[in-house]
């Protein structure tokens, strides 16, 4: 079922725009979307605003878990196994791809399809790294240097 297509389109690609749409949709039309920015923003604000943050809290890492949960199977079923090393560096990228797409690292501004683009933008870069034949290492190194490039632009415009 997971390695299969649905009209030409893989179903691992239909989960993952499933989430993104769902994802965007739960930030940015229902309440616990609007609290989990507010909490990430300022915890001390957004409790002084009556919310809840720890609730808001439980509730992201129950989506990140979820999420996590899914990535997991349909990994396992790309592989039909599952093993520790096959998300090796998955966690790097990941951040990485979120700095990308302009999230704030202190909290409190960004969504998912901003992230999309950052996934995308980290995506290219380590194929086309790959299809140059540089190193493992040299790939961190390169998507690291591009990471703090972007922290660097963040702190930049967060002064101005």
């Amino acid at each position: 079922m997971f390695k299969g297509r649905v009209v030409g389109i893989p179903t691992v690609a239909l989960f993952f725009f499933a989430t993104v749409i769902i994802g965007q949709l739960i930030l940015s039309w229902t309440r616990i979307g609007r609290v989990m920015v507010m909490v990430g923003s300022n915890v001390r604000a957004a409790t002084a605003a009556g919310v809840s943050a720890a609730g808001a809290i439980t509730v992201a890492y129950v989506i990140a878990g979820a999420c996590s949960a899914m990535s997991g199977v349909l990994l396992a079923a790309r592989y039909g196994s599952g093993d520790m090393e096959i998300g090796t560096g998955y966690d790097y990228a990941a951040i990485a791809a979120v700095l990308v797409g302009g999230t704030s690292i202190t909290g409190g501004s960004g969504s998912v399809l901003r992230t999309l683009v950052g996934v995308t933008v980290i995506a290219i870069i380590e194929v086309v790294l790959l299809l140059r034949g540089f190193s493992d290492q040299l790939q961190y190194l390169i998507t690291g240097l591009i990471v703090l490039g972007v922290i660097m632009l963040h702190t930049v415009g967060e002064r101005r």
